[in-house]
């Protein structure tokens, strides 16, 4: 059996700009320092991926990802990781010190700031 293994590939998301995405995968998990953590994977239509920890000091931006992705308010109460599979958002990846990261969540149908008059 042979087939096209080139058709499966998943690129790193690695320049800045603004990506329409799914998020893929959404779980608890732990960064390499051992903090509890959620790790959310958002993939474009492409297949070029990010993944993005949120620990607790930033659960203010993982909010701000669930109101993105159109999660309810009783929804974000009883928040499970899990909820914010197969949802489109758009994200605004920049460069840091650290490398690529995801700044900021906005739901599909807002203005990003380079679309904005003034």
């Amino acid at each position: 059996m042979s087939f096209n293994l080139n058709e499966h590939k998943s690129n790193y998301i690695d320049e800045p700009g603004m990506y329409d995405v799914t998020i893929t995968n959404s779980k608890d998990d732990y960064t390499k320092s051992s903090k509890p953590c959620i790790a959310v994977k958002f993939e474009t239509a492409d297949n070029k991926m990010t993944t993005c920890l949120y620990v607790e000091a930033v659960y203010s931006k993982l909010y701000r990802l669930a109101l993105a992705a159109g999660l309810t308010e009783q929804q974000r109460a009883y928040f499970a990781p899990e909820m914010l599979i197969g949802r489109r958002v758009k994200i605004n990846v920049i460069r840091s010190d650290k490398g690529i990261n995801v700044a900021e969540a906005f739901a599909i149908d807002s203005p990003n700031n380079d679309e904005m008059p003034f």
